[in-house]
């Protein structure tokens, strides 16, 4: 868990499902807190073996929108989302 709340974000490869890759953001509400996630999954042969080249930057824009719109706000030098996973 502190290198998911490190990076931000979660990966996972054929560790539930052999032939399945997912990716995932967490999504925090006007308290810090954790209120949500976003995630996409699907066959690895669609998802890719590196992720953080295309999915995960997708999901950290759009998972900063929605906790931007649920009132979340960074803290002050942070650029991307860190809020309590608590």
């Amino acid at each position: 868990m502190a290198e998911v709340h490190r990076l931000g974000y979660a990966t996972s490869f054929e560790e539930s499902v052999t032939g399945v890759g997912a990716a995932s953001v967490p999504i925090f509400g006007d308290d810090g807190r954790v209120a949500g996630s976003l995630s996409v999954s699907g066959p690895e042969a669609r998802i890719g073996v590196d992720p953080e080249q295309r999915i995960v930057p997708l999901l950290l824009d759009a998972g900063e929108a929605l906790s931007k719109a649920l009132g979340y706000r960074a803290p002050e030098g942070r650029g991307q989302l860190v809020g309590s996973v608590r």
